[in-house]
């Protein structure tokens, strides 16, 4: 899960720096218009948390949330938003800048949310609420995945979790968070409802999804600028593992190692990524849309 220290640094990160690929215009949009947390991923942390972060386990809740156009989820809107509620007789009732009107019954339910909820209501980031189903899933899949013989004997020898890691390449200023980190390799963990066992089906959704655009990134920037000459040296000398795990049952656990040929595909888009970038700064610093006509 990402920390709050990874968050605020406002270094480039990799996952931000991929949509220059789309357009300078689509790494603009993204970069003012951060995505918002959904089901999937929220599961993802769950995971991560479990497995990398167990401290924290006590954050993850299971939590129903009310559908949004119902009284109660405008009453639990109310009370994110730090609302005071006032008990009322009046057939029509309002909702006001400072406080929404609610009648007996409602009462009783805001009285059981704060008193089931109330700490997560009043420090709203510092939870991970899931789903009943989706709770129960996270703890499945964590487990599967410490029963996972490869899985279990690299994570038993990791030296670091949720480990951030600064460094600088070709001027840009980047961040990574890395989920486990070994004597000479990175551990990165991706959940998925729709991968297979195929080593087909793994590298596109690696390529789908740019995993080895990632890949490439954090061995570089855990490799340091003694390598940035030489990316083989630097890939030869960590290692770069994944845990596929997928998120529907029976949780089947699917650990990769990635291999030079699809890392240095994510290299190549890496480095393109860079430059665009740089490009940019320098004759495009507001990030017009200018792609061009391309045979294809």
């Amino acid at each position: 899960m990402l920390s709050s220290e990874y968050k605020d640094n406002p270094r480039m990160s990799q996952s931000r720096l991929r949509w220059i690929l789309e357009g300078p215009e689509e790494f603009k949009y993204r970069l003012d218009n951060p995505t918002e947390s959904t089901e999937p991923k929220d599961l993802g942390s769950a995971v991560h948390i479990l497995l990398f972060q167990p401290n924290l386990c006590d954050r993850i809740i299971k939590f129903e949330k009310p559908a949004s156009n119902t009284r109660e989820g405008k009453i639990f809107k109310a009370m994110s938003e730090g609302k005071h509620f006032m008990v009322t007789k009046a057939s029509r009732k309002k909702t006001h800048e400072n406080y929404m009107e609610i009648d007996e019954d409602e009462h009783g339910y805001v009285e059981s949310l704060k008193e089931n909820y109330g700490e997560f209501l009043s420090n709203p980031d510092k939870f991970l609420p899931l789903k009943t189903d989706q709770y129960d899933a996270a703890h499945r899949i964590a487990e599967a995945i410490r029963q996972n013989d490869d899985c279990r004997g690299l994570l038993e020898q990791c030296t670091h979790f949720e480990k951030i890691n600064l460094y600088t390449y070709k001027g840009i200023d980047f961040k990574s968070q890395f989920d486990g980190l070994g004597e000479n390799f990175i551990l990165d963990l991706k959940t998925s409802a729709t991968v297979t066992n195929d080593d087909w089906d793994v590298r596109q959704t690696i390529r789908k999804h740019f995993y080895h655009f990632q890949s490439a990134s954090y061995v570089l920037g855990l490799a340091g600028e003694d390598f940035y000459d030489n990316p083989a040296e630097a890939f030869n000398s960590i290692n770069y593992y994944v845990f596929f795990a997928r998120t529907k049952p029976p949780y089947s656990i699917y650990p990769r190692q990635m291999s030079y040929g699809l890392w240095e595909e994510g290299l190549l888009k890496f480095e393109n990524a860079c430059d665009l970038y740089n490009d940019c700064l320098k004759f495009n610093p507001e990030f017009k849309p200018q792609n061009k006509m391309r045979l294809v």
